[in-house]
């Protein structure tokens, strides 16, 4: 599990990293200690140099009034929630696997029980820096210079640069979820409940489950 406080500070070990990418040669790879399709498939020997991103797995600040968090993108949904949580507040969507980055999520879809009121993952990133193939690093936004990368960032798999920091957004979180479940047998009453279900202004939560033999099951919160 990442932490949520560190030793040293996220701008030098940015700087530290584009000095080790730009002072070698030759090709390069990045490493990192979480599980990830992108890094688990490698040639052997494929690369003379090899740089971690290992330690760019903190979150750094929560602004309570603008209701954003910033974090390390190898920062893992199961720190951010346990932090965000003891301040109010979660995540937009938050994945249910506690090993998933912040950064992954984005640059993949990410999604959960709260899309259907906030989208996916990266409909809630507000900022990232993004380390660019040529060892640079730009801040991008929605409505910077940057903004053509921002809104390409989903679904690339990082093809286009790979996220050390995000501040993404967030929502009032309660002390409690109140869990309801409900089954069914026939698949039009099942989608007529989830209809409704998603338009409920008391609902935080809305998940389906499928099962062969014609059991529906409707999980709200």
């Amino acid at each position: 599990m990442s932490t949520a406080t560190t030793p040293e500070s996220y701008a030098e070990k940015a700087a530290r990293l584009t000095n080790n990418w730009q002072s070698g040669s030759g090709p390069l790879r990045l490493q990192k200690s979480t599980i990830s399709n992108l890094f688990r498939y490698q040639p052997r020997g494929a690369a003379a140099r090899r740089l971690s991103l290992g330690e760019f797995n903190h979150v750094l600040s929560l602004d309570k009034a603008a209701r954003t968090v910033e974090v390390e993108g190898l920062t893992t949904y199961e720190t951010v929630v346990r932090y965000c949580l003891e301040q109010g507040f979660l995540p937009l969507v938050a994945p249910e696997l506690k090993h998933i980055t912040v950064g992954g999520a984005t640059v993949g879809i990410g999604i959960e029980s709260t899309c259907y009121r906030y989208g996916f993952v990266h409909d809630g990133l507000r900022e990232a820096d993004v380390l660019l193939p040529a060892g640079t690093i730009v801040t991008a936004r929605a409505d910077n210079e940057h903004a053509d990368l921002f809104n390409a960032l989903p679904n690339s798999y990082g093809t286009l640069g790979y996220i050390l920091r995000a501040k993404i957004a967030l929502h009032r979180a309660s002390p409690y979820v109140h869990l309801h479940v409900e089954k069914f047998r026939n698949v039009a009453a099942y989608l007529e409940a989830m209809r409704i279900a998603t338009e409920s202004p008391d609902l935080q939560f809305v998940e389906g489950l499928f099962f062969e033999d014609n059991r529906y099951f409707l999980m709200t919160g």
